[in-house]
């Protein structure tokens, strides 16, 4: 993903009014604000899985509503507030299943490398 990340005056309903943001440089940003203030929309609005009222978003220079979401989604991931896996898998499985498009056998490579067989 390119830097800048822009929200130019989004609004949504009455959980957005205007907002207006720029990150310029990668690291770590805190998004803060009291239950209900709208964090969550927002961030839904920065990744493109809801369309503001008004305003614009760009990924550098991408706008991320006139980019199809099949190529939005190769730059995006979900992070679970709950930390816990409701089916088992395997550590392999696991790597496995992050890994699926690679042609070469990550998830063999790392067990033999770890020793962990």
């Amino acid at each position: 993903m390119n830097l800048p990340i822009k929200l130019e005056n989004i609004s949504l309903d009455q959980r957005l009014d205007n907002i207006s943001v720029t990150i310029m440089q990668p690291g770590i940003a805190c998004l803060l604000g009291a239950n209900g203030a709208g964090k969550s929309t927002l961030l839904l609005v920065l990744a493109g899985l809801l369309k503001p009222e008004q305003g614009d978003v760009f990924w550098g220079q991408t706008d991320v509503y006139a980019t199809p979401l099949a190529v939005l989604s190769g730059h995006r991931c979900f992070v679970a507030q709950q930390h816990s896996i409701q089916f088992e898998l395997t550590g392999r499985e696991c790597l496995q299943f992050l890994s699926p498009c690679q042609s070469r056998d990550i998830p063999g490579e790392l067990i033999r490398k770890l020793d962990i067989a």
